[in-house]
């Protein structure tokens, strides 16, 4: 695919030559699909396995729960079904142990006895959806909130001014577990976090829809193959960099005029949303993010903006938060083929890999959960030092 992209970008200009570039093009993309084809597996593989364990743990919540399987057929890399097995795991025990009410309460709230949890998967763009639901009691935003509080999360005051979407969130912070004893099943506060971070590290998405009396959704979103990403590329000065598409959600253009200083943060709003930006070229200058807020970093790169200039943003979204990347210039979307950083950058907290253009040169992949994790866990930008090493 390198090679390929190196010969196109090469020999651009020879129009010519245009049907020969279009044909090894097209005998590439099938070789690629055809490999890739080989370490696809059916979900269904991994499904299967969880009849027994709902069982299991039901036997010993003294519950009655039936598990749905769909979408059985779905293909997916088996190196992504091995990493989230674990995480699969963990949920659906959730939902047995967490979600799903005793057969009585079930009974009193006019609901059958036997709890239901549905497993299901479906393709959507470049991703698979796996959907763990149950029809139990959903999740409480003001009991979590409480627990916060009594667990010294956080004081009351800031729990009272975060939104209901926001503290649900919290289940899924290192340490916090919403069982009120521990358990063979559950109550040591080590779970979800975990479950977060496996899917984070092969960027896929978690999402959690809840109501109360009804039931819990989790959706993991998925990529299709490890081997191969589809990013969008840019530049900031004179080099290449990728963001992974399923990170990005929009690529807007501004003008300085749309820009407001805000507590010493620069934002924009966009879609009637208030969003914070952070000028790429600032955050790589820095070798540490000490005082990033208080000393008004991006300041002088946005007062070097010319008044009508472009400001290409990308905004990003991850963990149901949103940030405006600043860029110097936008080039496409393609896909890669991602390797990892040898020492002494694979501790670099702000690379996740890197892959060679088609004109020779390397380009680094932004690692977008860690960036997402060190502005806002710094949101008062505390020091944090951007490598180990």
């Amino acid at each position: 695919i390198i090679e390929r992209d190196r010969l196109m970008v090469k020999n651009a200009g020879e129009y010519q030559r245009k049907n020969e570039y279009s044909s090894l093009y097209r005998l590439t993309s099938d070789l690629q699909y055809a490999v890739m084809n080989v370490r696809l597996v059916q979900v269904g593989m991994m499904f299967m396995k969880f009849h027994r364990i709902v069982r299991d743990v039901a036997n010993l919540e003294d519950k009655k729960v039936d598990l749905l399987v769909e979408g059985t057929e779905i293909e997916i890399d088996r190196t992504v079904l091995k990493i989230i097995s674990d995480s699969m795991v963990h949920l659906v025990r959730n939902a047995v142990s967490h979600g799903v009410e005793m057969p009585q309460e079930r009974v009193k709230r006019g609901k059958e006895e036997a709890g239901t949890i549905t497993l299901h998967a479906k393709n959507e763009r470049d991703a698979v959806v796996i959907e763990i639901s149950d029809d139990g009691k959903g999740i409480d935003a003001n009991w979590i909130r409480q627990k916060l509080i009594s667990k010294q999360f956080m004081s009351a005051e800031i729990a009272n001014q975060i939104d209901d979407d926001d503290i649900i969130n919290y289940i899924f912070e290192s340490g916090f577990s919403s069982a009120d004893h521990i358990t063979a099943v559950s109550g040591r506060g080590v779970g979800m976090d975990v479950v977060r971070n496996a899917v984070n590290s092969i960027g896929g998405k978690i999402r959690l829809r809840t109501e109360v009396g009804k039931g819990t959704t989790f959706s993991l979103s998925l990529p299709t193959s490890l081997a191969v990403k589809s990013v969008m590329l840019f530049e900031v000065g004179k080099l290449s960099y990728a963001i992974p598409i399923v990170f990005t959600e929009s690529v807007v253009s501004f003008t300085k005029k749309d820009f407001v200083w805000i507590s010493k943060t620069l934002v924009v709003s966009y879609l009637d949303r208030t969003i914070s930006v952070v000028f790429l070229r600032d955050l790589f200058a820095m070798e540490t993010l000490n005082g990033f807020q208080k000393n008004n970093i991006g300041l002088s790169s946005f007062q070097n903006l010319l008044e009508n200039e472009k400001v290409f943003v990308i905004l990003i979204t991850f963990g149901n938060k949103q940030v405006g990347l600043v860029v110097d210039k936008l080039i496409q979307q393609k896909e890669i083929v991602e390797k990892p950083l040898k020492y002494p950058l694979n501790e670099h907290k702000l690379m996740s890999g890197a892959t060679i253009l088609g004109s020779g040169n390397i380009c680094l992949v932004l690692d977008i959960p860690s960036i997402m994790g060190i502005l806002f866990k710094t949101n008062q930008f505390s020091a944090t030092t951007i490598m180990e090493n």
